[in-house]
């Protein structure tokens, strides 16, 4: 095999290996969102999370939900501002923002809180 060859089918299995990295990241995703969802649909009352739901006053509502995302921006940029301070590579905001709504959501969705903190320095 000559050595152009060689170079194109490395080439290639990279990008099939990238390819089933990404295929399988989603599919990771999707069951583990099915799963517990699921879970949740079975621990939630439905008609009494509708009525206290309605009652709730519709600009409390909004602004708890303006403060709680203001608050996941402001950390995505603190943590981006100690993650370029830390790591040799640049971080951007984006990132952090991704990484802190997932690091904020297995914190909130699993029984142990410091299981966000650990895949927040896992994806870093």
């Amino acid at each position: 095999m000559s050595e152009s060859a060689l170079n194109k089918w490395l080439n290639y299995t990279g990008v099939f290996a990238g390819l089933i990295k990404r295929t399988g990241s989603v599919l990771i995703s999707v069951l583990l969102l099915v799963v517990l969802m699921s879970s949740a649909a079975y621990m939630i009352d439905i008609k009494t999370a509708t009525t206290v739901l309605f009652t709730m006053e519709p600009a409390w509502l909004c602004a708890a939900f303006l403060l709680t995302t203001l608050t996941f921006l402001v950390n995505s940029y603190r943590f981006a501002v100690i993650a370029r301070w830390m790591l040799p590579q640049n971080t951007s905001y984006a990132v952090s923002v991704k990484i802190t709504w997932l690091g904020g959501f297995l914190a909130l969705s699993t029984p142990f809180a410091v299981l966000g903190d650990v895949a927040r320095a896992g994806l870093m």
